[in-house]
């Protein structure tokens, strides 16, 4: 398919086919022309090749076949950093140890330009994000939108040709997301720059872009502009992606100048608008959005009717949701005003809904076809290389289905924009349980029946074979146990080398930085136990207003030397390049550097909180099955089993006798005695209003 912006594009896309393994092609024939100063939106589902056409673009992946033009150049054999183009990543990907203003100039600074220029664009970029006053700040003293911000003016300040921006507003809460959704807008009005940007979210993309091209199965279905793609889907894969849809299957039986008659399953005759389906006796679906579907009486004698039951209302605050179901089984779903024309209906109540012709169209599929996937989301790094290899990999080998796995940095922000949307794009996704808590509670994952998991390999059945923390979730089942540690670099720490919690605090003694992730959780009972708590009380007195303050405090001793980060995984190379000399992360990614890497880190286990990861399911898959087919593989006593391979243990008693006995001593559950469990009780109690004092005192 391919999409024009005129005679004149500024980036053509030619052609263009990608394939990892020789056989399989991930984007099949894409083409694309985009108008200089173009908002071009890739959207679509996990795994559909949105993303894989941004990284070919940006020089990050090889093009199988055919050619990327940006300005009449063939930038297909240029390397990534000769081809003058800016990325906005979700992570924001900022140096967490350099001040605001030094993250600016840096991309200003590597193309060597003269320091009173770099210093005079530095102070303009600041002031058109609207940070002048944060410039000496670092990244970890900022909120989301603020650093989401630095990350886009980073991406412009060198006057890039096109800027590719990658998922940018998916961590962020659904309030944040809309404000950056509008700042990003206002910026490329202002300046006029070229923008490809990727989202799986619907309504950013129909808020922000000027063309948007939907995916699905490396096929372009559809390239238009919003209204185009929302109003007048081409097949019926659009028409559900965008927005929500109505189907009522039928057959064609006659076929007019732009409409097509349509005998529905249940008998009854509609005239819709013509689109992919222009056959008489062809198969077809009736696509009419919930705004349009009417209650008979408000529409004339030309209008299509339908007559179904009535089976609930949902209240939705400026509308109401009404949901029915016609003789033939096709749920319809109107959405009414909240106001005196919302009707009051009985259950089963049979009524007739009406919309006029113009407000549907008769679609098909589309043209491609998915087989059984699912999408599985964790956590990248050393553990999703484990996780990869000794569930994923062997789990579709063994089932046909095609596992889409994808990586993100913990929270709830994007599954709960996803549910609240029913836009669904994730089906399992592995949770740290402080996450897993506040998400179980506010609705956003299925329940689970832990009475259907597989008996051990040795026979013992499920409830007895898992760690008894491993089922006390009714949304989840745990996988492994893991450990937020500290370590240091050898060759760099000098002559006192750290061994307590203690040691973290003491910046007298082991002078320098030090590197945590920014947040409450964990930080909160550092701090205690530093500050002579005993591990057994830490929660106890972290309960009352005295102990956050007490908590507060000790952070406070080493505030000036913290250098704050978002993703375990930028620990490990903080520690390698010296940005801090004592860093926090997870235990598994330190021992994936020493033992992989042959990094000379020494981690330290004292004061160590433990926990547990979960696989959960979430909220309104259309998939809930097939992903809970996937968690009964998953935790298996023989997938479990890989995970020591990156120090992390298994939840089930029957995998360590087939795990490698090597790994054993760098285990959490080695060393139990020298740490805590995570509250996750007391994180879902406490959490958010922890949360909002954290943020309060880092911008102190």
């Amino acid at each position: 398919m391919t999409a024009q912006a005129g005679n004149d594009a500024f980036l053509r896309f030619t052609n263009v086919k990608k394939t990892y393994d020789h056989k399989t092609l991930v984007v099949k024939d894409f083409n694309l022309n985009v108008a200089k100063g173009e908002f071009i939106t890739l959207l679509g589902p996990s795994g559909s090749g949105k993303t894989t056409c941004l990284m070919m673009l940006a020089g990050f992946e090889d093009v199988t076949s055919g050619e990327i033009l940006i300005n009449g150049r063939n930038v297909t054999s240029i390397a990534p950093y000769a081809r003058n183009i800016g990325m906005v990543f979700q992570q924001y990907a900022l140096f967490p140890h350099m001040t605001i203003r030094e993250n600016l100039a840096y991309p200003l600074k590597i193309r060597k330009l003269p320091k009173d220029e770099i210093r005079a664009k530095v102070e303009d970029y600041l002031a058109l994000v609207e940070l002048q006053a944060f410039g000496g700040r670092y990244p970890g003293q900022l909120s989301g939108g603020q650093r989401q911000r630095v990350a886009l003016a980073r991406a412009l300040i060198f006057a890039p040709d096109i800027v590719l921006m990658d998922e940018p507003l998916g961590a962020l809460d659904k309030k944040l997301r809309e404000q950056m959704q509008f700042e990003i807008k206002r910026l490329h009005e202002q300046l006029g720059f070229t923008v490809i940007y990727v989202t799986h979210d619907q309504t950013e993309a129909l808020t922000m872009s000027d063309r948007i091209a939907v995916f699905n199965n490396g096929v372009v279905q559809q390239c238009a502009a919003p209204h185009v793609l929302y109003e007048r889907p081409a097949n019926m894969f659009v028409a559900d992606f965008i927005g929500e849809s109505n189907k009522l299957p039928g057959v064609i039986e006659a076929v007019e100048a732009d409409r097509v008659q349509v005998r529905l399953d249940d008998g009854g005759l509609v005239s819709t608008l013509k689109a992919n389906c222009t056959e008489v006796g062809q198969a077809t679906t009736v696509s009419v959005r919930p705004e349009k579907l009417n209650f008979t009486a408000r529409l004339g004698a030309s209008s299509n009717q339908v007559k179904a039951r009535f089976v609930t209302r949902h209240y939705v605050g400026e509308y109401i949701r009404y949901h029915f179901e016609t003789a033939s089984g096709s749920e319809l779903v109107v959405k009414n005003l909240n106001d005196s024309s919302a009707p009051q209906l009985s259950a089963q109540e049979e009524i007739a809904l009406a919309w006029l012709p113009e407000d549907s169209q008769g679609l098909t599929a589309g043209n491609a076809t998915a087989q059984d996937s699912l999408t599985v989301v964790s956590w990248g790094g050393a553990y999703g290389a484990a996780q990869k290899k000794h569930v994923i990999d062997p789990y579709q080998a063994e089932s046909g289905v095609k596992v889409l796995f994808e990586d993100y940095s913990g929270g709830v922000a994007e599954i709960k924009a996803q549910v609240e949307s029913g836009n669904i794009q994730w089906d399992v996704v592995d949770f740290e349980v402080i996450d897993l808590e506040r998400a179980c509670s506010e609705g956003l994952l299925e329940t689970l029946d832990h009475s259907v998991l597989p008996a051990g390999i040795d026979g013992t059945p499920a409830a007895q074979d898992f760690i008894p923390e491993a089922l006390a979730s009714e949304c989840a089942v745990g996988n492994i146990v893991w450990s937020v540690v500290f370590a240091y670099n050898q060759n760099t720490i000098g002559g006192t080398k750290a061994a307590s919690i203690g040691d973290f605090f003491d910046t007298s003694k082991i002078p320098g930085k030090r590197a945590m992730r920014k947040r409450p959780q964990v930080n909160m009972e550092w701090a205690l136990m530093a500050d002579g708590v005993a591990p057994e009380e830490v929660y106890e007195v972290l309960a009352t207003p005295e102990g956050q303050q007490r908590a507060f405090d000790k952070l406070a001793s080493i505030k000036k030397d913290i250098v704050w980060f978002d993703s375990w995984s930028q620990a490990p190379q903080l520690l390698n390049d010296g940005g801090a000399v004592l860093v926090q992360s997870a235990n598994g990614r330190f021992y994936d550097a020493i033992v992989q890497e042959k990094k000379p880190f020494e981690i330290v286990w004292d004061g160590h909180v433990y926990d547990l990861d979960a696989w959960a399911i979430v909220k309104g898959t259309k998939k809930k099955d097939l992903a809970m087919e996937f968690i009964k593989y998953a935790t298996g006593s023989k997938p479990l089993a890989g995970m020591p391979d990156v120090a992390y243990g298994p939840t089930r008693k029957s995998s360590m006798p087939l795990a490698d006995q090597s790994a054993a001593p760098h285990l959490p559950t080695a060393h139990l005695d020298k740490g805590i469990q995570a509250g996750s009780e007391f994180w879902a109690d406490y959490g958010e209003s922890l949360g909002e004092k954290f943020n309060e005192w880092l911008l102190k």
